[in-house]
């Protein structure tokens, strides 16, 4: 899919802005403050806010100078960065202690548990589903020049398994021993884990697999890791971008029910951009470009 970018994306950068600025930072709303996360504003909004700043579908809390998000009922996740350039929050798993290898996630998360990724990899919005909250990946154009449009996905996951046996790497390379970390008073036997990649067909029967979680995509190539590189990644954190729910929703989607519409976001630009795609069945299908 190949798109023309122009002055139209400076226009869009400061309209942006602009409407951000009147959504939430206007109105006597001014930022907002926990710990080491400053600047919280729009969309983002701390529970002491006045109601009228910032969008409830994004309320973080403040506990203990800790700025938490309640990702789904019962699971809060420390924030580590909020990214206005980019659209993305970063957020880390409560039980991670980034000097202490033997901390396990206590959430288990996955792609499967945010409703967009069964539109991985077409990057279609069809109209009433960009309302999504969070979204496991982004749809973006790359800095490098290109004009494809690529998705993007935004966390890998880290698989634990607790095993009777050992396995070794000749059995499968994918996991990494992390059992030094462990002890076996802690119901711990064989603790291996790896990042992406296992089936349900694929697990042994001698193995269970003790939490699925989620972690930084940047990095090395997720083979051959040790398993210190595998925690600093979880004591890192995992994005999620806040884009669909947020600034595409000021996308004007009007057209046909079977035009191809995308929201995406420009790396070189650092802008949204807006496109709808004709369907082959019109006349016309020339491209509709819609900047927001």
């Amino acid at each position: 899919m190949v798109m023309r970018r122009g002055k139209g994306f400076l226009l869009l950068i400061i309209l942006l802005q602009q409407i951000l600025s009147c959504r939430g930072g206007g109105g006597g709303c001014s930022p907002s403050s926990c710990g080491k996360i400053s600047n919280i504003r729009y969309p983002f909004r701390l529970k002491d806010d006045p109601v009228n700043c910032g969008d409830q579908r994004y309320e973080l809390s403040c506990e203990n100078n800790i700025t938490l998000l309640q990702l789904f009922p019962g699971k809060s996740y420390h924030v580590k960065a909020i990214n206005y350039n980019n659209f993305t929050i970063r957020l880390v798993d409560p039980a991670i202690s980034e000097n202490d290898c033997s901390t396990l996630p206590r959430y288990s998360l996955s792609r499967s548990n945010f409703s967009d990724s069964h539109r991985i990899p077409t990057p279609q919005i069809p109209k009433g589903v960009n309302n999504e909250t969070y979204a496991s990946f982004q749809y973006r154009v790359s800095s490098n020049g290109s004009t494809q449009v690529a998705t993007r996905e935004l966390f890998n996951h880290v698989i634990f398994l607790n095993c009777s046996n050992p396995i070794s790497r000749d059995d499968d390379s994918r996991f990494v021993d992390a059992s030094p970390c462990f002890d076996e008073k802690g119901g711990h036997h064989h603790v291996y884990a790896g990042v992406e990649g296992l089936r349900v067909v694929e697990l042994r029967d001698d193995c269970r697999v003790t939490v699925a979680a989620s972690s930084s995509i940047f990095g090395p190539s997720h083979r051959n890791l040790s398993y210190g590189e595998i925690h600093r990644r979880l004591s890192y954190g995992f994005e999620l971008s806040w884009m669909l729910g947020s600034v595409c929703a000021l996308c004007d989607w009007r057209g046909s029910a079977t035009d191809f519409k995308i929201c995406y976001f420009d790396e070189a630009y650092q802008s949204i951009g807006c496109d709808i795609h004709c369907s082959v069945a019109e006349a016309d299908c020339s491209k509709k470009k819609i900047t927001i």
